[in-house]
């Protein structure tokens, strides 16, 4: 049951990850060489000023790439639950309502970590195969906040689809658009994203989580209709 639960999952998803691997992949490229451009014939505190500070690395809009996608991400596989109204069905399912909330969430919580682990792993042989580490701790510095907003993107659209309440599907989806357009702007400006900045995004994320659970488990509890 678990296992065809997952394979359920992938069989929704995989298309749409597949299209932006492709994408990202083309974007990472693209990348590699201004990171040789903008870095080329500086010595490694120039390097990190035009990176970290001048804003001169703007990452080919990978940022976006991945905040889309999971935008995206959580529309393949939300969607056709709410739409075709197969979400109560779930409670007929022999597994304990966590388990099969947590399955859902984390399907595509795992996706998108698997790319980001990739995306950081990239950056790192490609960048201290050529240059300094404080180069590439520069250039994760601007990287964290994408990751993060990527994270709660993903679950404010789940939550837009799942949560009954409009307005409360506002105020979810507001939150999120305010922390993206100032979080996101800041973070590929001249300026680094505070630490605190970064733990209010995750915990942003946990609250996220924690509602998701509470609003699916009313659906399965059949507290609504």
């Amino acid at each position: 049951m678990l296992s065809a639960i997952i394979y359920k999952e992938v069989l929704k998803c995989y298309k749409v990850i597949i299209f932006f691997i492709l994408l990202i992949s083309f974007s990472l490229l693209f990348t590699f060489v201004d990171i040789k451009n903008i870095v080329s014939g500086m010595n490694v505190t120039q390097a990190i000023l035009e990176i970290s500070f001048k804003g001169k690395f703007d990452f080919n809009y990978i940022h976006y790439l991945c905040i889309i996608f999971s935008v995206s991400l959580g529309i393949v596989q939300f969607y056709p639950e709410i739409n075709n109204a197969r979400i109560r069905l779930y409670l007929h399912l022999p597994l304990s309502h966590f388990t099969l909330i947590t399955i859902l969430i984390f399907t595509g919580i795992i996706f998108l970590a698997i790319l980001f682990v990739v995306i950081s792993i990239f950056y790192y042989f490609i960048i201290t195969r050529y240059y300094p580490q404080e180069i590439f701790d520069a250039i994760f510095s601007k990287m964290l906040p994408m990751f993060i907003l990527s994270f709660l993107c993903y679950l404010t659209t789940i939550l837009a689809f799942i949560e009954p309440k409009i307005m409360k599907k506002v105020i979810y989806v507001l939150v999120s658009f305010l922390i993206l357009i100032i979080y996101l702007p800041l973070s590929q400006s001249e300026f680094f994203v505070s630490y605190k900045l970064n733990i209010i995004g995750i915990f942003i994320i946990l609250v996220y989580i924690f509602t998701i659970y509470k609003v699916f488990t009313s659906y399965t509890k059949g507290y609504i209709k």
